[in-house]
């Protein structure tokens, strides 16, 4: 194994998804005419994580976006990710989904899902940002150098969709919709379930909705069966702690969006000295400036993937002072140049 392979993995050892996400993959994969036992098999998975006592194992989750790969690669499916989403609902995220069921408003279940959904899988992030009559909710692969991912982000949205439409009434829609990946066959299931303005190859994932939906109040909801849930899940985020690399690296990724990407801007965003910052990291066998690095070149990759985004504008969203010094730094990560790089795939 390589050296950047090692550090790719070990980037990425600690990221999970509890086994109750492969839910439902079974029936979709039976239904598209193949042996579900026969293609976790494939991939060295066991099947008896389908099996509901083990739905709170811990899985790699590479493996699960693997998986999902996989199986719209088998099929001819690229829209696998869409037809899953039929089966799966909030409940797949365990108690963080009963929370939101038992939320008074769309507002509270947001804000529910971004708090706990790390206990469900914590290589993936929601986000919620408020404009003035728009929201935008954006999902983000935080898993570093992650596999293709069009397929978690289309099951996660398309469960996100068919939630809303439970609070908000089935005849409801967003205002918009983001995929950074282009629109090809597959696109056609994704419009008939989103049904709004879809823009493909975009700077992100996700869909826009009305701020007055926000604080509509549920008919039917049960608040003191919330708060005990939500109670349970605060017990479980103490008690649930993530790696201190992990969360530099989230740092680094927001600091980076920003446009702020220095260590003191992350030092002080993270609430910490510059001097504890480095000295945490080193005992966990890393440096800041490698980090940093590390980061910028898995986000590279993904901003590559996207043809509508020159490299001379990656360079500039990953904060690097020019063109040339982002291509320099690529071909000593990867040993190729970005544009090499963006038409090998």
């Amino acid at each position: 194994m390589s050296a950047t392979n090692q550090i790719q993995t070990k980037l990425t050892s600690d990221y999970t998804i509890r086994a109750e996400g492969f839910n439902a993959i079974d029936i979709v994969l039976e239904e598209l005419g193949f042996n579900a036992h026969a293609v976790f098999k494939e991939l060295g998975l066991n099947s008896e994580i389908l099996l509901p006592s083990n739905r709170n194992k811990k899985i790699d989750y590479q493996r699960f976006l693997e998986l999902l790969n996989h199986c719209a690669f088998i099929t001819g499916r690229k829209d696998f990710g869409v037809l899953l989403s039929a089966y799966q609902d909030m409940n797949v995220i365990g108690m963080t989904g009963q929370a939101m069921l038992e939320a008074p408003t769309f507002r509270t279940a947001m804000e529910n899902l971004i708090k706990f959904f790390h206990l469900h899988m914590n290589g993936l992030k929601v986000g919620f940002e408020e404009y003035q009559s728009e929201s935008l909710i954006s999902l983000q692969v935080v898993m570093p150098f992650a596999p293709e991912y069009r397929q978690q982000v289309e099951l996660s949205l398309g469960i996100g969709v068919r939630f809303v439409r439970r609070l908000l009434g089935q005849s409801w829609s967003p205002v918009q919709a983001y995929f950074e990946h282009a629109k090809d066959r597959g696109s056609s299931t994704t419009s008939k379930l989103f049904r709004c303005p879809i823009n493909y190859q975009s700077e992100f994932n996700g869909y826009t909705i009305r701020n007055q939906e926000l604080d509509t109040l549920r008919e039917n909801f049960n608040s003191q069966l919330h708060q005990i849930l939500y109670d349970y899940l605060c017990l479980q985020t103490r008690t649930t702690q993530g790696s201190f690399v992990m969360d530099v690296r989230e740092n680094i990724i927001q600091a980076i969006n920003s446009g702020e990407c220095s260590i003191e801007d992350l030092c002080e965003s993270m609430g910490i000295q510059r001097r504890t910052l480095q000295r945490r990291l080193a005992q966990n066998g890393h440096l800041y400036k490698n980090l940093l690095e590390e980061t910028r070149m898995d986000l590279a990759q993904r901003y590559l993937r996207i043809s509508g985004i020159s490299v001379t504008q990656i360079s500039d969203i990953l904060c690097y002072a020019d063109p040339t010094g982002f291509s320099r730094s690529f071909r000593r990560y990867h040993g190729v140049s970005p544009r090499h790089w963006r038409n090998a795939l």
